[in-house]
């Protein structure tokens, strides 16, 4: 009489394949998925993993569904799925993990919005609603035109009687909006036409220096190198400024990016969204696809009160509003 050992098998596989070619895909899926969320920590030295750090939120989240997937299968790379999902979803969400500013909800505060209003905006009155909807102290805004700075001037004079403008018929033209007396701007051109437009505003008696950016989008290996030349311009301005300042605009270059912690290193500014977290601002929209580019940057005079998009308007960004308490 002989004895014979039953092994049962209780993975499952995708309909219509055999386990061996189940057990095959889900090998180079779960590949495929790691190696999506190592190559952003390389895009120092690459454009395409540069681009790639724009989507870790979505990558951590394919991920998690992936891993879950694999559990449902009982496949044992379910565990190892788990481990790198675990390491995607802290690349993510560090920014919720560290130690947010305490302060009082009834505490006053500076009110600063960024917002890219679209070269391309066929809706300036929405744009002028928003702007007096939200009431900012100081507006600085993005791809301004001729046209739209017109109207600023005339439309928007009751509530931000001083204004900085340096618009362009292009995508590079910055304004800066404010209720408080501007007493000094400075318009920097950088490499490849990019502006940067430097303010002195005195609030209650004390000169708050506002830098208004806007870098290039790197859709192109060119176009991504003078980025990366046009934020290191943007942060050594940023050193020199004394005194209580503020960095805001389209930086067009998610909080994952090897280059957007050069550029808090470099300025030593402090990035708004720690212990707060990001708010995906482009494209509006689009839920899926939507990543973090319009940014807030703050020196040690100031603490964070609060942070968040604004509601969508006729751009194709969300505006970002921030509620900065002078410490």
């Amino acid at each position: 009489m002989n004895d014979t050992t039953t092994t049962i098998d209780t993975t499952r596989g995708f309909p219509g394949l055999s386990a061996k070619q189940s057990g095959r895909i889900a090998l180079l899926v779960t590949i495929g998925i790691i190696l999506l969320g190592l190559v952003p920590g390389l895009g120092r030295w690459a454009w395409c993993f540069d681009m790639l750090a724009s989507f870790r939120l979505q990558i951590a989240l394919a991920s998690m569904a992936w891993t879950i997937c694999l559990f449902v299968m009982r496949r044992k790379l379910a565990f190892v799925s788990a481990v790198f999902t675990l390491m995607f979803v802290v690349f993510a969400f560090q920014l919720w993990l560290q130690r947010g500013d305490k302060i009082d909800s009834d505490a006053p505060h500076f009110r600063v919005v960024g917002y890219n209003v679209w070269a391309r905006n066929t809706d300036q009155d929405d744009v002028l609603r928003f702007l007096r909807e939200s009431d900012p102290d100081v507006a600085v805004c993005c791809e301004v035109r001729g046209d739209m700075a017109r109207r600023f001037a005339l439309e928007l004079k009751d509530v931000f009687p001083h204004q900085a403008l340096a618009p362009r018929e292009t995508v590079e033209g910055i304004v800066i909006l404010s209720k408080h007396p501007i007493r000094s701007k400075d318009v920097t051109e950088l490499p490849g036409g990019s502006l940067i437009v430097n303010v002195d505003i005195m609030v209650n008696g004390e000169c708050v220096h506002v830098l208004g950016v806007h870098p290039f989008s790197p859709v192109s290996v060119p176009r991504w190198k003078i980025r990366n030349e046009q934020l290191e311009s943007a942060a050594a301005i940023a050193r020199t400024m004394p005194g209580p300042a503020i960095v805001i605009g389209d930086f067009n270059t998610p909080p994952w990016s090897h280059f957007f912690g050069k550029f808090e290193r470099e300025s030593s500014f402090r990035d708004t969204q720690r212990g707060i977290g990001f708010s995906r601002t482009w494209p509006r929209g689009k839920s899926l696809l939507q990543i973090p580019i319009d940014h807030a940057f703050v020196s040690e005079h100031w603490l964070v009160k609060t942070r968040k998009a604004g509601r969508a308007t006729s751009s194709d960004h969300l505006p970002l509003v921030i509620d900065l308490v002078r410490k």
